[in-house]
């Protein structure tokens, strides 16, 4: 993941209140694998992306997830 976008990712967790436990949780993941997007160490697979897409359809931030950095 590209420095903007896990800015944004964590940005956006933050803002909406989100604890990575949860997210971990509703995604089925563990809490490590949502800190390493978070920290930029791994980028979301597809399905996660879309889950989250879904999770989230009225919060246009998620949708960065969609395109991966340069």
């Amino acid at each position: 993941m590209c420095m903007e976008n896990k800015k944004i990712f964590k940005e956006f967790l933050q803002s909406k209140g989100i604890k990575q436990r949860w997210l971990a949780d509703e995604l089925g993941v563990s809490e490590i694998t949502i800190s390493n997007w978070a920290n930029g160490t791994h980028y979301p697979q597809v399905k996660y992306i879309e889950h989250m897409q879904k999770m989230f359809r009225r919060d246009s931030e998620i949708h960065f997830l969609g395109k991966k950095g340069k």
